[in-house]
């Protein structure tokens, strides 16, 4: 899905489902943030809490188990949102850029993606 808002360069959100597993005949789905990205502008931080409360919404209404969403930790604000947000570390992956610069990796970028 893109939404262009006034103001906002872009906003996309590609969303799937994966099955979590089987417990007691019960199937658990999560729902998976692949790409959140909010470009750039004052309001960005907004945009991203109502994209991420959007997300929730749509998986609540889903019946889906978790919500599960990627942050590089170099994007500090954003994942500082989402830990406050009750997000939780579930792995750790490592960046390896070529030179050794931040690219879209730094404090202020509102980016989520998911590269499981």
């Amino acid at each position: 899905m893109i939404i262009e808002a006034s103001g906002v360069s872009t906003l996309l959100i590609a969303i799937g489902t994966h099955k979590q597993g089987i417990l007691e005949r019960n199937v658990f789905y999560d729902i998976s943030i692949t790409l959140l990205d909010v470009g750039t502008g004052g309001n960005v931080p907004i945009y991203f809490d109502n994209l991420l409360y959007a997300c929730e919404t749509f998986a609540k209404a889903q019946h889906m188990s978790r919500l599960v969403a990627g942050v590089n930790t170099a994007r500090h604000e954003a994942y500082r949102k989402m830990i406050s947000l009750g997000f939780r570390t579930e792995f750790q992956g490592v960046v390896m850029d070529n030179p050794n610069d931040f690219a879209y990796n730094k404090p202020d970028i509102y980016l989520i993606d998911d590269w499981r």
